[in-house]
């Protein structure tokens, strides 16, 4: 153990997340297009991680420039703290359990019908499954295939709603409006070298 080389999972997860993005940008800005007839304002996948106050932190201050604030959505945000058991398998750095939400911005009138037309379906389903996607190919997950990504999911229309002081620990909320994909209990096995697959 004293040889291992450390192994970050907010690293991994940056990976995931621009393989995402040259696999998906280009559809999900169309497809934004189309489902709200206007230009989409989509530019990047916004990769974040740390605790969820830090989140909206960093949101807030994207907003002061427009450089900055036409890049905060989607957003895919790697919650922490996040758990690793090390040791006891040989070839295996870790058991991990990682919580991820991917969001991006609504607006406050929509119903949530149309919430999956405009959101949910075009842009949120698409990085979701192309996020899976990309963990099981990525050289340090140790993966059969994307079926074996065992993870709790839940939909989230218009939930991440700003600074709600009475709300549940388990839920997060930014300073805008947004719809979110929250994947919650996201089992992996992380190996010991990044060579092996």
């Amino acid at each position: 153990m004293s040889d291992q080389i450390p192994i970050y999972l907010v690293d991994i997860i940056s990976d995931v997340v621009a393989s995402v993005q040259a696999d998906v940008l280009t559809a999900i800005q169309a497809n934004e297009t189309a489902a709200i007839n206007l230009d989409t304002q989509i530019q990047t996948v916004n990769y974040q991680y740390g605790h969820k106050s830090e989140l909206i932190e960093t949101l807030y201050q994207m907003d002061k420039t427009d450089l900055t604030a036409y890049s905060k959505y989607p957003c895919i945000f790697l919650v922490m703290d996040f758990k690793e058991t090390v040791g006891g398998t040989p070839g295996i750095y870790a058991n991990a359990v990682l919580n991820v939400i991917i969001m991006h911005h609504s607006t406050i009138d929509d119903k949530t019908t149309d919430r999956y037309v405009k959101v949910f379906k075009p842009v949120l389903y698409p990085l979701y499954l192309s996020f899976l996607k990309a963990l099981s190919k990525h050289k340090a997950v140790h993966v059969y295939n994307v079926q074996s990504l065992k993870h709790d999911k839940y939909d989230r229309p218009k939930n991440l709603v700003g600074n709600n002081k009475n709300s549940d620990e388990n839920e997060m909320f930014v300073n805008d409006y947004v719809d979110a994909i929250e994947i919650q209990n996201l089992n992996l096995l992380i190996n010991s070298s990044t060579c092996i697959n």
